[in-house]
């Protein structure tokens, strides 16, 4: 019991460091966004936004190691095998060789192609398209090479230099905007250059803090244990379905619209996925936090830490996702004429809308999944929830040559991803069955609901009793909180996690007054 203590304030600790690094990330992201946006005008942003979601598609590869390579050292680490976390250390950085040379193969022969013959582009811009494209092919090689490493500091749970990294990160992104301003000739190349450059610095940080803390256990070795490696290509094989999926529903639908609509219309899913990028922190600190605790406890089979992990997870990740959507959801367009004065492209504010919705659906599926990978059995289960997913492209298709305005293309994704979520309880009771469908539904569906309808309720009272102002905004978020702050205490959570928020409130309190535990 004491050991779960422990860890849980371990799990709070975590994500009292995450939504500090969260708040400070999301404001700095939306105000260069705004500049971003500015800067490059509307075509080129979307001219950015489609090149670099092209390459982007190929990055599932990465996506799908990389869960693979953090679910190994996870499992590891919670047999607290050093000989064993050594091994997956050794077995991923030949496995990101071979995928490397894999990818950059694949995207200097398809990727060019498709670029200079397929894509709808200006003619005077599509030698900078080359470039950019270039500049994300060698990001993606970078990212294949910071996989490992992160894995480490991820399943150590060293989230405290994670949110230090990103914050180093946005700061970075700060100094690239006013380079941008000062730029006088082609912006959008040199935007892609300087994006380039802060991959590479963080990818010397992540290095060198494994160097100096986990040389014990990451140490390159020259023998390979190749059953390891057959065992961990087996699992992220299966993997591999998921980000594809999503690939498909995210970037295949951004191309779908290129061809349909062309770039202007790439700017508004562009920037309605970056407002979701920078909103879903919310739940991503929440499952970031708790993911390797629910792999480690379920390695060490204790399966009822494994379950309320599980529930609390969902909770909290939904929670914190729609107290914050919701209120974006309501002043949707009031935020984006602040943000962005009236020089946003058409369409944006129905595919802000729509992705966050579906945004929030998604974290649901991020614990369901996370259990099933500690478990193992992903094969039946990828196989099933990636078709799923990937149903929204041919419908997609199918909506846009009948004619139909692009926002179909989002509310059949929000159908799909309520259909996945079904799919994804079922097979995770199949394969855990400690975890009842109906047990789920009531734990965590009807909590969630119950606080959706409060809070649409509470913000709909709001914007009837007050006029669209910067006030307005203002009262519409403190109310959103203590909405949820309300519902949540007093019907959401159960005392253990009553217990979690207490304590990470307590770690932001203590760490702003400079207080030590």
């Amino acid at each position: 019991m004491s050991q779960n203590n422990s860890n849980n304030k371990r799990i709070a600790k975590n994500a009292a460091f995450l939504y500090l690094r969260m708040i400070v990330v999301t404001v700095v992201s939306l105000f260069t966004t705004r500049i971003v946006l500015q800067q490059l005008g509307v075509e080129d942003y979307g001219l950015y936004n489609v090149v670099a979601g092209f390459v982007s598609l190929f990055s599932v590869f990465i996506t799908s190691i990389s869960s693979a390579i953090t679910r190994y050292f996870n499992v590891a680490i919670g047999k607290k095998n050093k000989n064993e976390i050594c091994s997956v250390y050794n077995a991923s950085i030949r496995i990101q060789v071979i995928l490397g040379v894999i990818i950059f193969v694949l995207l200097e022969v398809i990727g060019l192609w498709y670029i200079n013959y397929k894509m709808v582009i200006p003619v005077d811009r599509l030698w900078v398209a080359n470039w950019l494209f270039q500049f994300s092919v060698v990001t993606s090689m970078l990212m294949i090479v910071q996989v490992p490493h992160m894995s480490v500091i991820l399943s150590y749970e060293r989230l405290d230099f994670f949110a230090i990294v990103s914050l180093l990160d946005v700061i970075l992104k700060l100094i690239v905007v006013y380079l941008l301003i000062l730029t006088p000739n082609d912006k959008l190349w040199f935007y892609g250059l300087w994006s380039l450059l802060i991959v590479v610095f963080n990818n010397v940080l992540y290095y060198f803090y494994c160097k100096k803390y986990f040389n014990d256990t990451i140490k390159l070795k020259f023998g390979i244990d190749k059953a390891l490696c057959k065992r961990m290509l087996s699992f992220s094989v299966w993997t591999f379905l998921d980000p594809i999926a999503y690939a498909i529903r995210g970037q295949g639908c951004n191309m779908v619209l290129n061809l349909y609509f062309g770039p202007l219309v790439n700017a508004a899913y562009g920037l309605s996925n970056q407002v979701a990028v920078a909103l879903d922190k919310f739940a991503g600190n929440f499952s970031m936090a708790f993911r390797p605790q629910l792999i480690q406890s379920y390695s060490a089979s204790d399966y009822n830490r494994t379950k309320r992990l599980l529930f609390s997870m969902s909770k909290f990740s939904f929670i914190t996702q729609s107290t914050i959507f919701i209120a974006f959801i309501f002043e949707i367009e009031n935020v984006l004429n602040l943000w962005l004065g009236n020089d946003y492209p058409d369409y944006a504010i129905p595919f802000t809308a729509l992705i966050l919705v579906v945004k929030n659906i998604d974290s649901l599926n991020t614990p369901v999944t996370t259990v099933v990978q500690a478990i193992g059995r992903i094969k039946k289960y990828m196989l099933y929830t990636s078709i799923t997913v990937s149903t929204i492209l041919p419908i997609t298709w199918i909506c846009l040559e009948l004619g139909m305005s692009p926002i179909s293309m989002y509310v059949t994704m929000v159908v799909i991803t309520i259909l996945n979520q079904c799919v994804s309880v079922w097979l995770l009771h199949k394969y855990f069955d400690s975890i009842g469908i109906l047990e789920y539904c009531c734990k965590v569906v009807v909590p969630c609901l119950v606080h959706t309808i409060f809070s649409i309720f509470a913000m709909y009272a709001v914007c009837m009793l007050f006029q669209p102002t910067f006030g307005r905004i203002i009262v519409t978020g403190i109310i959103s909180i203590l909405t949820t702050s309300f519902v949540a205490y007093t019907i959401t959570l159960d005392s253990t996690e009553k217990v979690l928020v207490s304590n990470a409130i307590s770690k932001i309190r203590n760490k702003f007054y400079g207080k030590k535990n």
